[in-house]
């Protein structure tokens, strides 16, 4: 069995976290590391943002809390959307469950 990155994202869009996060997955993906990577609370903006469309198309498996997209309105039926996976709160606890290492960005 391969090692597993899990990463979340609940920092706000205006944080740099973004830029250091696509590095950690990019420097994972390299050595042959999986990466899932869970955005829930206000990073949902961040799939909006194409550094996050970036590491999905490099093979980062990214999803987001359906929930926290709905309440910020943002359309779960958007093409911004496309790439991403729809997912809850029991995402993330297998996201955090299956991973080697976790980290949380908040």
């Amino acid at each position: 069995m391969g090692r597993k990155l899990g990463i979340l994202i609940l920092s706000k869009p205006e944080s740099p976290d973004l830029e250091t996060i696509q590095g950690l997955c990019q420097a994972a993906m390299d050595i042959g590391v999986e990466v899932e990577v869970f955005v829930m609370g206000d990073a949902v903006y961040d799939l909006l943002n194409y550094q996050l469309g970036t590491m999905a198309r490099k093979g980062a498996k990214v999803s987001f809390c359906a929930a926290n997209v709905t309440e910020r309105g943002i359309d779960l039926e958007s093409s911004a959307l496309a790439g991403f996976e729809e997912g809850s709160q029991y995402s993330l606890a297998c996201i955090v469950e299956s991973s080697d290492r976790f980290l949380a960005f908040t």
